[in-house]
């Protein structure tokens, strides 16, 4: 028997149609916002503070590297009001590894390493972008290790104790995965692995990227491991020792994979969802991949091929950063390998898939700056549904500059409701195959469009073109254009300069 579908939409009005994966003109310069100083930029991670405003880290040569902090508005101007005039620099100089995170109480935790002798630190900065001086020694602690180490992730516990995550050499051109634990105040928690150091046996090459905490307190990183370049995720307890109840060791190196695809593989990010499943995310060969692993280490082999999503796309790409949406999707960015390199976005479905309403078939590249290499690092999605992309452009040894790009998520909250008694629509069957039935109840004398939208926001069919109708129902049934194909459209109600959308499904008999 054949089915109807009707849905009682509550239109939400907006300024713009929303369409997944496409440039949010609201932020910055028609989307983009590009910070220039007279020395190279590169950025790594950002926080987003309750507020809305956006915390970029990075690091920035001046006459030597220093870690650089910017604060950014919610329109994505450069809040002056943070550090100076918007930018925190530091007076030590690091590496090119830094990263941070955001404190309950706003403040920034910072960690990388230290350039002269390769040690780690950890900085924190008070929210007015000034260090602060009840954390460790002038606002940073600097942890000396036998053989150089970089910090390379850093986390806040419930206990506001701050977990790092570290590479660590071991002084015969091999490395170790090592977290450290850190008291509020910046000393190192003796009570945590041997004096404050957890560190993973397994020491062939391996080379630390990210980290996240589970919800009993355990502390989970990845990155790569072995001579063959293997992926490799590690478990730690709470207590700082490998967690055995994770693949049985608490290592999980995927020596197993085809040789064919094992080369100089990398896992740049990791995720962790409400179900304490894990999303390790970098690159497989020439492709992005994503990785879904369940809370014992074993892979989740109903995501992707045995647990591995390969994103395919038509040029070399890799992901460098990665969050969830309100869905449980994957939104991940990087690297798209053109001449030259540009920066991608992709959006996963919950099985691995791309989620093809996304941008062009599920991924979008962005092109800031054309000239110049681009590399997308991090993602965030913020309360009001929108995504911001953080990246750089850069031309080597020359130029360097941190990008801001505002995405659409297809997800935005409303910026006006109106109440039901007011406007309402029904829209049935939904999904459509030929003929589109509407009942449209007004509160009062309005003049309204009705028009149907593509994926791409074009016009493929105008049902009602700026006519008056008086309070009442309005109800009327249109044939579909035998030119619309099947897929997901968008029908737009415009009353004054005021847009309503809603999703509409074709499916073609």
């Amino acid at each position: 028997m054949k089915q109807l579908f009707t849905i009682v939409c509550l239109l939400f009005f907006g300024s713009a149609f929303s369409q997944p994966g496409t440039i949010d003109n609201s932020f910055g310069d028609a989307g983009v916002v590009i910070t220039i100083q007279d020395e190279y930029l590169e950025s790594s991670n950002m926080v987003e503070q309750p507020d809305g405003k956006i915390i970029v880290a990075g690091w920035y040569r001046v006459t030597s590297r220093r870690l650089i902090l910017i604060r950014y508005n919610t329109d994505g101007s450069i809040d002056t009001s943070f550090g100076n005039d918007g930018f925190f620099i530091s007076d030590f100089r690091v590496y090119d590894s830094v990263k941070i995170t955001l404190q309950p109480d706003g403040k920034i935790v910072a960690t990388g390493n230290i350039v002269t002798d390769f040690d780690i630190f950890v900085a924190r900065i008070n929210p007015n972008g000034t260090l602060d001086p009840t954390f460790g020694t002038d606002g940073y602690t600097q942890v000396t290790l036998t053989y150089g180490s970089k910090g390379r992730a850093v986390a806040v516990a419930p206990d506001g104790k701050i977990i790092v995550g570290a590479t660590m050499g071991d002084g015969n051109i091999q490395d170790k995965f090592i977290v450290l634990r850190f008291n509020a105040n910046g000393t190192l928690d003796n009570t945590f692995g041997i004096n404050g150091i957890g560190e993973a046996n397994y020491t062939p090459s391996t080379w630390m990227t990210d980290l996240v905490l589970r919800p009993d307190g355990g502390i989970v990183v990845c990155g790569r491991g072995g001579p063959a370049g293997y992926f490799m995720v590690t478990a730690f307890t709470a207590a700082g020792n490998l967690d055995p109840s994770f693949d049985g060791d608490g290592i999980l190196l995927f020596d197993f994979l085809d040789p064919s695809v094992v080369g100089f593989n990398d896992l740049y990010a990791l995720e962790i969802d409400a179900d304490g499943k894990l999303y390790a995310l970098g690159r497989l060969s020439t492709n992005m991949v994503s990785i879904r692993i369940n809370p014992d280490g074993s892979l989740d082999d109903t995501y992707g091929e045995d647990g591995l999503a390969v994103v395919e796309l038509d040029e070399w790409s890799e992901a460098r950063g990665a969050t969830f949406d309100d869905e449980g999707r994957i939104v991940a960015v990087g690297l798209y390998q053109s001449i030259p390199n540009a920066m991608v976005a992709v959006r996963l479905k919950t099985n691995g898939d791309l989620d093809e309403t996304f941008g062009n078939n599920g991924y979008t590249i962005i092109d800031a700056e054309p000239d110049l290499k681009e590399t997308a690092n991090d993602v965030i999605i913020r309360p009001n549904g929108k995504m911001v992309v953080l990246g750089e452009s850069a031309q080597p040894y020359t130029t360097g500059h941190i990008v801001l790009v505002g995405l659409r998520s297809g997800d935005e909250n409303p910026t006006i409701e109106l109440d039901q008694s007011q406007l309402h629509l029904k829209v049935f069957p939904n999904p459509v195959s030929e003929f589109i039935s509407m009942e449209l109840e007004l509160g009062q004398l309005t003049d309204i469009s009705l028009t149907l939208l593509n994926a791409n926001g074009q016009v493929v069919q105008t049902f009602v073109d700026r006519t008056n109708h008086a309070a009442g129902i309005f109800e009327e049934t249109f044939l579909l254009n035998d030119q619309i194909n099947n897929g997901q459209y968008w029908l737009v109600l415009k009353s004054g300069d005021q847009v309503g959308t809603v999703p509409l499904l074709v499916m073609r008999k």
